[in-house]
């Protein structure tokens, strides 16, 4: 594990500090592959898919393992008493509200986008919407409702062939599975923490915003065959508004050291009510573009795979199953997959997603040495 975490750290610093340079120009050339229609929707997918993992698989899982331990520690005292009685069936059920909550929301924003179209409140004010655009978040909608689906049938799969067993016989209890789980817990909230904090210092532009209008990609150094304005006409929108529409507008380019605004987007973030998080002393462009926290879904996802080490497979034999190798082998593909298609989305630079990557690296080791602290001794023993 600390190999691979320090492998992975150096090969993204040093491709992070090589992409400073040529920032621009790797953007552009992905972005070209926007006009691909199988890579589009592909790139669409995999943009779409990180967040749901994160809440429809990851976070219900690390929440069972929590609860059974807290059932466990506390079985003596009266609340504790009756769920200890009844853990097996208390923590099935648990599974399935958290799977529930997840989705719900994704579920409902992707029904939105069937039914109406318009998911993006900032393009509620938009008097003419042409039948190519609704059609286009129509595809959107389905494409996210059926991964709401895909993942609803891989719990049910997993629940039944794996998870329900693992409840039954205390498999969770007997394998220290509160170890990676606690890390985990830890991982989340660090990462996102790390995210959020990081963009209100960078306050970057979007790419899309650099190159809204032809003109303004050329006057930002970018490729104007890949701005906006032109994407409206491939695509047949015939509403494009070169001064703005819905959050997006010319932006200026900055690199990830120059901050934007950054003394504004804290006092916005500690305002109530806060402005809306994404745009930015109502300049109306997206400018919070630094770090990357799809990356940081993404590396959530791969981070699972820290549990392989505490199961009772590994602990008899030192080595990893096929089934395990196989998962860790396609939530490094999803990881990489992310890397490339939030380049063609044009939602990040390089920089951003190499730099995310770095910080995943660093966040993860220190969340391992913080799971071993004092304060967690009595649930982790």
């Amino acid at each position: 594990m600390r190999l691979f975490l320090i492998s992975v750290f150096i090969i993204a610093l040093l491709f992070f500090i090589a992409s400073s340079f040529y920032d621009k120009k790797i953007m552009d050339f992905f972005v070209g592959f926007y006009k691909v229609d199988i890579i589009h929707w592909i790139s669409t997918w995999s943009y779409e898919l990180g967040s749901m993992l994160l809440i429809g698989f990851i976070v219900p899982i690390c929440l069972i393992c929590l609860s059974d331990r807290i059932i466990i520690v506390n079985k003596n005292k009266r609340v504790f008493r009756w769920l200890y009685m009844h853990k097996n069936a208390f923590l099935i059920f648990l599974f399935w509200v958290f799977l529930i909550i997840g989705l719900s929301n994704t579920t409902h924003n992707s029904i939105q986008d069937i039914w109406y179209g318009i998911n993006n409140q900032g393009m509620i004010w938009i008097d003419k919407i042409d039948l190519a655009h609704l059609l286009t978040y129509f595809q959107v909608g389905v494409i996210k409702l059926l991964m709401v689906l895909m993942i609803l049938l891989f719990n049910v799969l997993f629940f039944f062939i794996y998870l329900k067993d693992m409840i039954m016989t205390n498999y969770i209890s007997e394998n220290d599975l509160i170890k990676p789980t606690i890390t985990m817990i830890y991982y989340m909230c660090f990462c996102f923490a790390a995210v959020f904090v990081i963009k209100h210092i960078s306050g970057r532009p979007l790419y899309s915003n650099s190159v809204w209008t032809r003109q303004n990609a050329i006057n930002m150094g970018l490729n104007p065959n890949n701005s906006v304005e032109e994407m409206f006409k491939i695509y047949g929108w015939d509403f494009f508004d070169p001064k703005g529409l819905g959050r997006f507008s010319p932006a200026k380019y900055h690199e990830w050291w120059e901050p934007n605004n950054t003394l504004e987007n804290w006092k916005n973030w500690f305002t109530y009510p806060e402005k809306d998080f994404w745009i930015d002393l109502e300049d109306n462009y997206m400018d919070m573009d630094f770090p990357s926290g799809h990356i940081m879904s993404y590396s959530n996802l791969l981070a699972t795979c820290y549990f392989f080490y505490f199961t009772k497979s590994y602990k008899q034999t030192e080595k990893f199953s096929n089934v395990q190798k196989s998962l860790f082998s396609l939530c490094l593909v999803l990881l990489a997959l992310s890397i490339f298609t939030l380049m063609i989305q044009m939602f990040h630079w390089p920089t951003d997603i190499l730099f995310s990557i770095c910080c995943a690296c660093l966040i993860f080791a220190g969340c391992q040495k913080l799971t071993n602290k004092n304060r967690l001794k009595k649930l982790i023993k």
